[in-house]
């Protein structure tokens, strides 16, 4: 019983670290992420990062949801960014990127 119990909090202690591991490793998905939404659609982190929640968290329904927000004028800003179109041909050859090197699904 003694060798049960001794092993219990090991599991545990396992079962936490890699808790942790995964807590920090979507930590750090969600600012790359973050820092490229902003570099590509040409907006602040804040906003970036506003855009990501909105969507939970899907890149390419963020970068649809900021072009489209940028073809209403807000106050402050013209209709249209310059970076919005460049920002789309740079997401278009992200994902093609990203979708070459996915392992086929069988």
């Amino acid at each position: 019983h003694e060798r049960a119990h001794a092993s219990a909090p090991q599991l545990t202690r396992k079962a936490t670290v890699r808790d942790v591991v995964n807590r920090m490793e979507e930590q750090l998905r969600r600012e790359v992420m973050t820092n490229q939404l902003s570099y590509v659609a040409g907006c602040t982190l804040d906003e970036a990062r506003q855009l990501l929640l909105a969507t939970d968290w899907h890149f390419d329904a963020s970068l649809s949801l900021f072009l489209q927000e940028e073809t209403v004028p807000r106050r402050g800003r013209s209709a249209v960014r310059r970076h919005s179109i460049s920002g789309a041909f740079l997401l278009l050859s992200f994902v093609l990127s990203r979708s070459q090197s996915l392992p086929n699904s069988v």
